[in-house]
């Protein structure tokens, strides 16, 4: 159950992949040995397979890419042992991360991440940055049988948070996660920065953009006020 509007706090939830941490070259890298090693071809091999991947877990791309089930098995095996072994080397947050979640902490709000990774991958990364205990909750591909673009990861954060959709603000740089915030009527920030092309994060029709991941303190703040203004009219 969320609490009303008036007394909720406001929540802010993040994707994580190309929002808060920069990890294209990590997972990119990773993928491309695997195949390489497993399949004996390079994947992805074009930019537009690289867009058909990013929104995917990697337990996706390899049922997309074999329809043996031991085959799909040895190539997730694999993924996780190569990205744990180049995460310390390729894995970085984006300038700012850790002091804008910080100061939102600070500033009341409460934090999550949804992201299709599993949870011990992606508690893994937010330990290695040290971004571990700036977030209050992820929604991760293990927690949940539905993800983007179905809002259920989005609801699942917002009922564990008991605030409400009107006090809660969706960071993403992913058309996917855009629209499932958009669904159940959550203010929306777009990541300019991050792993998708301009065109389709403005395509998604977020409420506001922002154009580095510096700016989205600044507009998480814009947001705050105005929902305030509004609960206030209401």
């Amino acid at each position: 159950m969320t609490h009303s509007s008036r007394t909720a706090r406001p929540a802010a939830i993040f994707a994580w992949d190309g929002t808060l941490v920069d990890s294209q070259r990590l997972i990119i890298e990773t993928m491309r040995q695997v195949t390489s090693e497993i399949l004996g071809s390079r994947f992805p091999s074009s930019m537009e397979e690289l867009r058909m991947m990013m929104p995917m877990s990697a337990p996706e791309v390899f049922g997309m890419m074999s329809s043996d089930q031991s085959t799909v098995a040895l190539l997730d095996r694999r993924y996780a042992d190569v990205y744990l072994a180049r995460r310390a080397e390729l894995l970085v947050a984006y300038p700012g991360v850790a002091e804008l979640l910080g100061t939102l902490r600070e500033e009341g709000y409460l934090i999550g991440v949804v992201t299709p990774k599993d949870g011990t991958r992606v508690l893994g990364d937010a330990r290695h940055l040290g971004l571990a205990d700036l977030i209050d909750r992820f929604a991760t591909a293990d927690s949940l049988g539905e993800r983007n673009p179905h809002p259920a990861p989005l609801e699942l954060l917002i009922g564990e948070f008991q605030t409400s959709p009107a006090r809660t603000v969706v960071v993403a740089d992913g058309p996917h996660n855009i629209g499932a915030a958009r669904a159940i009527g959550v203010a929306t920030i777009g990541a300019l920065y991050g792993n998708f092309a301009e065109a389709d994060v403005r395509g998604a029709q977020p409420a506001a953009l922002a154009l580095t991941s510096k700016d989205v303190l600044d507009l998480v703040r814009a947001w705050r006020i105005e929902s305030e203004l509004d609960v206030q009219h209401h």
